[in-house]
């Protein structure tokens, strides 16, 4: 099978990452092509491409109108010849004029605009969440494939036994509106002052445009020494340390996936979530995982008070969440069901 992947940028991300793991993968049965529109690319990442994708760079300023990006991405199709076209955003349709090919698209997030869909053949949800709010605003033919990692990366924490302070892991974009990292800090401030736990810090792994108001928020509560911002790190480096840590919490306020979520769980950390969306999606509702009530910082606290007080109990629900991630949310089945998909 001929397959091209098309997407504007090409930086650090989720979604970034995760194309690189399924065209690595992809290109051992197929011809497999990658078309970044823009010229906007990490390199580092970009070296992480198997040599036998094909890289084709199209050099478009993003967001410009230029007609010429458009004339040259399709002469690069036109020689390509693709079985299948695989779109990463939801305005790219636009932009294809081989409307006679097999055109899929990942969605990965909800709420995500449906106005080209009409040029789809269908469209690849990353959740039951996202496939629900797809199909609620569009008669699209529609597949669940959750993303997927490479488990057999992840280091898994060996003991359940805490002593000194209590760690707290978020790996997330730092923007509070979507992934909440304001709640998390709130319910530190009420461990601290409502119930006498000063012993709990967060890191956050990540950055983004509300680092800043964070800092800020940390400070008027009186917990910035329980707050940590790490920055960016790469996958490898959040791999080997997630076992380094008691706890990963996702507090996010909407999320398609969650793909850190699944990931804590292949490290063998118990995992807190809103009861809501793709992470709640991802912990069985509340078998592999613990779940608060969505924007509730205080009941966020009391979970996380349970979470130590009992931390050595719960290595069922730890043991059962990593079996689930290993089942459910591996590449190589991701990528075997895509495969499926493009063949229906």
């Amino acid at each position: 099978m001929n397959i091209v992947h098309i997407i504007y940028s090409f930086n650090i991300g989720g979604a970034e990452t995760m194309l690189v793991d399924i065209i690595n993968r992809q290109v051992d049965n197929n011809d497999v092509s990658l078309i970044i529109v823009n010229d906007s690319y990490d390199r580092d990442l970009l070296s992480r491409v198997n040599n036998d994708v094909k890289i084709i760079l199209i050099g478009r300023r993003p967001s410009s109108t230029s007609i010429s990006s458009i004339i040259k991405l399709n002469y690069e199709l036109f020689k390509i010849n693709p079985d299948i076209i695989h779109l990463h955003s939801y305005t790219l349709p636009k932009m294809v004029l081989f409307k006679s090919k097999k055109i899929w698209y990942t969605a990965h997030a909800l709420n995500i605009p449906m106005t080209y869909a009409k040029h789809l053949s269908g469209i690849i949800a990353i959740s039951e969440a996202v496939k629900n709010d797809i199909i609620s605003r569009c008669n699209i033919k529609t597949y669940t494939i959750p993303n997927g990692i490479d488990t057999s990366s992840v280091h898994v924490k060996e003991k359940w036994i805490t002593s000194g302070s209590f760690k707290i892991i978020q790996v997330a974009r730092i923007e509070h509106d979507k992934k909440g990292q304001d709640i998390l800090i709130k319910a530190i401030k009420v461990l601290k002052d409502d119930m006498g736990i000063d012993d709990v810090s967060v890191d956050f792994i990540g950055t983004g445009a509300s680092e800043d108001y964070l800092r800020e928020l940390s400070g008027k509560l009186g917990v910035e020494n329980q707050i940590n911002f790490k920055g960016l790190c790469d996958r490898e480096y959040i791999y080997n340390h997630l076992k380094d840590y008691d706890l990963m919490c996702h507090p996010a306020r909407y999320e398609g996936f969650g793909l850190t979520v699944a990931e804590g769980m292949a490290a063998k950390l118990p995992v807190l979530v809103p009861m809501t969306g793709g992470p709640w999606e991802i912990v069985g509702e509340g078998k592999y995982g613990i779940g608060f009530r969505p924007e509730d910082h205080k009941d966020c606290a009391e979970k996380i008070l349970k979470i130590k007080a009992e931390y050595s109990n719960l290595l069922p629900i730890i043991e059962s969440g990593y079996n689930h991630v290993i089942d459910k949310y591996s590449i190589d089945r991701m990528v075997h069901d895509y495969l499926d998909a493009y063949n229906y």
